[in-house]
């Protein structure tokens, strides 16, 4: 398979497929049928002019412009649509020192993503018309487009405004107390910028409203808003260290869905109507806890237990949630593009971790691990039948599966100009499928959202760093940094 294509045709060419006749009017130079093109720029300012008050700035944008593969436009290069991603994150923070052992940290970040992929930006662009529909001909060149243009249009915006602070204090001399919150409101809005459409030939047309002859996912706004708090208390029992804490974490998609999904459009005669049912919110609690103990000089052993919560992202909860779209399912047929669920709950990892820590030297240390997880809420697909026997697939929580592994790492601190750091990981990851109608390929990925049946496999690393490290250090000090104790540090 090339990456490169040949601009045999232009997208406003035309061709006789009655007669097989082509015409053929590009330049036939050679054009990459997939690219990327990234920037991406850092700006971080920081003022410590106070003594107990540290402010920061920091922006970090991000542009993309790409062209996903498409081998139908192998003549046609021109006529594929393409993709554009542009993100900016940028925030303030504040730390502020109140005592010799006590500080809090306040954030502020605001976390903007647009994403579009279409081949001419505005909806009435004339070449839209002038070039048509991609079309080619079964029994000319495999049936590649000799003329028009990809159709495809999407966008998605996600504008997230992000508050965070936490406390951190040496309460006693062997408790460090750390709590802490979390709010985030987003402004989500994706769809169908526009339909565009050909009713037969090279003509094309337009609708800005979804209709059930014409339907399509119109540009939706959906504002989910998601909170979090925290607590965790470090131990410090003669050479025994214990870390316990726990999470709540609050998600409200603030959204509807069919109340009744057997007949989720209404288009199904004499069935019970369906109307909008708003979802509803969830709430999770994770407790976490970690031991450690050393058991000589150079060497400790450590223990760690956890409940891990994740959502998917925003867009893959509400991408394709408008249910109204199924109003032209046939009785009896079936729709296999899969529905969004902004209902659904979030993936839960329960996570036992065993290890042992040695310094073999003063410049190298061994890690050796065992690990498990138990992962249950796993993102799947599950079938929905309608009055009518027709079905379609949406997500929903429906998959689990466990993972067993081990991982031996070799750590050499920085000698001169160079760091090295050396792990090798074996896992096996066991799992169910969500869809029995799917066939099983082996696949060379550990990721249990291929839903294998049995997977395992390992991993090495080698990471070699060469030249000065850049990093950025808080430090709090009981008594004085000079000769106080310090009992946090942060790295960026």
């Amino acid at each position: 398979m090339t990456d490169t294509g040949i601009r045999a045709f232009n997208p406003t060419d035309r061709a006789d497929f009655e007669t097989r006749v082509f015409t053929p009017t590009g330049d036939s130079a050679e054009v990459p049928l997939e690219y990327s093109r990234e920037w991406s720029g850092l700006v971080k300012i920081t003022n410590r002019s106070w003594n107990s008050l540290e402010l920061s700035y920091q922006a970090l944008g991000n542009w993309i412009d790409n062209k996903r593969y498409n081998f139908g436009f192998f003549y046609n290069p021109d006529g594929a649509s393409k993709q554009r991603t542009y993100s900016f994150v940028h925030g303030f923070d504040v730390t502020h020192t109140v005592s010799k052992n006590t500080f809090y940290n306040l954030s502020f970040r605001q976390n903007l993503f647009d994403y579009q992929d279409f081949v001419y930006e505005d909806f009435y662009d004339a070449r839209y018309d002038a070039a048509g529909p991609a079309k080619g001909d079964a029994n000319y060149n495999i049936g590649l487009t000799v003329q028009g243009v990809d159709l495809t249009r999407f966008k998605q915006r996600t504008n997230s405004y992000v508050f965070k602070g936490s406390l951190t204090s040496q309460v006693k001399r062997d408790h460090l107390l750390k709590i802490g919150a979390e709010f985030q409101y987003s402004d989500l809005r994706f769809g169908v910028p526009g339909l565009i459409y050909s009713p037969g030939g090279t003509l094309i047309e337009r609708r800005l409203v979804s209709t059930p002859l014409f339907s399509f996912q119109e540009l939706e706004t959906y504002k989910p808003i998601a909170f979090s708090v925290y607590a965790q208390d470090q131990i410090e029992w003669q050479d025994l260290i214990v870390r316990a804490g726990a999470r709540w974490e609050y998600f409200d998609a603030r959204a509807t869905l069919p109340s009744d999904l057997q007949n989720p459009a209404n288009a199904i005669a004499g069935a019970p109507l369906s109307s909008p049912k708003a979802t509803t919110a969830k709430s999770s609690l994770a407790p976490r806890i970690g031991v450690s103990y050393p058991i000589s000089t150079t060497a400790a052993l450590f223990f760690a237990y956890g409940h891990f919560y994740q959502y998917p992202g925003l867009g893959q909860l509400f991408n394709n949630s408008d249910y109204s779209l199924l109003s032209e399912l046939q009785a009896g047929a079936s729709n296999y593009s899969v529905f969004g669920n902004p209902d659904i709950k979030p993936e839960r990892t329960v996570q036992y971790e065993f290890g042992y820590k040695h310094a073999i030297t003063d410049f190298l240390g061994l890690d050796f691990s065992i690990f498990y997880k138990d992962i249950r809420d796993l993102l799947g697909v599950e079938f929905i039948s309608t009055y009518a026997a027709a079905e379609y697939a949406r997500l929903t929580n429906v998959d689990f599966g466990n993972v067993l592994g081990f991982t031996v790492a070799l750590d050499q601190r920085r000698l001169g100009l160079i760091s090295t750091m050396l792990d090798y990981t074996w896992q096996r990851a066991q799992g169910n499928s969500s869809d029995p109608r799917e066939q099983f390929f082996p696949q060379h990925d550990y990721s249990l959202r291929r839903r294998p049946a049995l997977h395992a496999g390992n991993r090495i690393r080698l990471r070699r760093r060469f030249g000065s490290q850049l990093r950025s250090q808080t430090r709090v000090c009981a008594g004085g940094c000079a000769g106080g104790k310090v009992f946090q540090t942060r790295r960026f």
